[in-house]
């Protein structure tokens, strides 16, 4: 009932005739993958259309909507191996819920290449039909291709829209250090570290405490690469006192010995 809740709400915001779903994800080098999402006349279908400077295909895409992973919903887009998009439910009180873009192999997921998070906003453009061919999705862009990544790259969408470097550094099993240039001062910041049980393979842990940089971490690992989506509750910073944020890093040549890898 969750996942047709939030399809009808999709649907209906999509059929406003201002305002519609606008994703706006980041990569591991900080591209901006922006889409928009539009009601489709095919019953459990999407369209998805770029936004201004997104690295995405010019062409409309629809994405054919898969089984549900619990509470969040999951859209196919283009051929067997294409993409896809999860969404995930809309907490009381907010304004946006969680976007990631994965590689699909079939029903299956892969590797998250892309991370952030969609709201309703007005929008002043027609987006045009959908392209012809199924399999214009874009998948073989470097952007969405974790080989051509560089290794432990990080990259930080802000709530409000701004993308930061930030680096992202176990130092112990159970300390994290959190750095970047335009965040934290400046300075580092450590913080602990509390590791959950896996589930399905995907290795997660909570970060932080009061006052301080805190959110969730869960790590996706495909041999010899893995990727960490990284979401702040809070930043931790002043001058940003209102915002999270969404972070992706990304892992060359990793060989799994334990839990603090």
């Amino acid at each position: 009932m969750v996942g047709a809740a939030l399809l009808l709400a999709l649907a209906q915001a999509a059929a406003a005739a201002d305002t519609v779903p606008v994703c706006t994800l980041v990569t591991p080098a900080g591209q901006n993958v922006g889409f928009l999402i539009g009601g489709d006349d095919v019953a459990d279908r999407i369209r998805l259309s770029a936004t201004r400077g997104a690295v995405w295909p010019t062409a409309t895409l629809r994405a054919s909507r898969l089984a549900a992973a619990g509470a969040n919903l999951r859209f196919a887009i283009g051929a067997e191996r294409g993409l896809m998009l999860e969404l995930g439910g809309l907490a009381v009180g907010q304004t946006q819920r969680s976007a990631t873009l994965f590689r699909r192999d079939r029903q299956r997921p892969g590797l998250p290449v892309a991370f952030g998070y969609c709201e309703d906003r007005a929008v002043d453009a027609t987006a045009p039909a959908p392209g012809a061919d199924p399999a214009a999705v874009g998948a073989d862009n470097p952007a969405f291709n974790p080989a051509a990544w560089p290794d432990q790259d990080c990259a930080l969408l802000l709530s409000d829209g701004r993308r930061a470097r930030f680096n992202f550094t176990l130092i112990s099993p159970d300390r994290l250090r959190l750095s970047g240039a335009d965040l934290w001062s400046g300075r580092p910041r450590t913080v602990p570290m509390r590791w959950q049980q896996a589930r399905n393979a995907v290795q997660l842990g909570t970060f932080g405490g009061t006052n301080g940089p805190e959110g969730v971490q869960m790590m996706f690992v495909e041999q010899p690469r893995a990727v960490k989506l990284i979401r702040f509750r809070q930043l931790g910073e002043p001058t940003m006192a209102t915002l999270t944020g969404y972070g992706m890093c990304s892992y060359a040549g990793l060989v799994r010995r334990g839990q603090a890898q």
